[in-house]
């Protein structure tokens, strides 16, 4: 079910030029990452593109974001880059809120081939080299840090149990799919919030 979208995805032809910018814009990153001035310039697509998705995340599963900032800062033990606090993280919305931040990996997957690649194919080089920095830097920033480990771990947890559990019965997974959808809807009706619309959108987008 995964493996074959994966697959036609990898197999699709792209321009070289593509990669080449992917490739120097990794480079940069990889040699800048402990230049001083990194975190506020090079990975700040990145940085805002992370917390936004703990944001509208924990928006949809009503885990109640209070403060949110984008603005890096100096600290004793090196960069502080960005955060957002919730003010109720329970067991059914830690994972998806704090983990949130992998959902930049198809995003930036999407944005490539819808976004970065046009502009390769129309030799637009300027917006080629700002769209594939926007994309690598999302892929940069996608992996959730230590402080959202420790948020969603053990909702994490109950999650891989409960699926483990369900798989192991033979029960037909798609199902959850259904029951997400009502969830949203219902978000989306009874607080008269767009975070139904929203949610309902992400997850179409993403589905093979």
């Amino acid at each position: 079910m995964i493996l074959a979208p994966l697959l036609r995805w990898v197999l699709i032809p792209r321009p070289a030029s593509l990669f080449v910018l992917l490739a120097a814009w990794y480079s940069v990153f990889w040699f800048l990452r402990y230049a001083f001035w990194r975190p506020t310039v090079v990975r700040l697509p990145g940085t805002a593109a992370h917390e936004l998705c703990h944001l509208m995340v924990g928006f949809v599963t009503l885990a109640r974001p209070e403060r949110f900032s984008i603005i890096p800062h100096k600290t004793e033990n090196g960069w502080f880059l960005g955060s957002v606090e919730f003010e109720r993280v329970n067991l059914w919305n830690g994972a998806p809120t704090a983990l949130a931040p992998l959902l930049l990996l198809p995003i930036g997957t999407k944005l490539l081939d819808g976004w970065a690649k046009p502009l390769c194919l129309t030799h637009s080089w300027l917006p080629a080299i700002f769209a594939t920095w926007v994309i690598v830097s999302c892929w940069h920033s996608c992996w959730p840090s230590r402080q959202d480990w420790r948020m969603g771990g053990p909702s994490a947890a109950c999650y891989a149990g409960f699926f483990a559990l369900c798989w192991l019965f033979g029960y037909d997974l798609r199902f959850f799919e259904t029951l997400l959808f009502q969830a949203l809807r219902s978000v989306d009706e009874n607080f008269h919030q767009p975070a139904g619309h929203f949610g309902w959108l992400l997850i179409r987008w993403f589905s093979f």
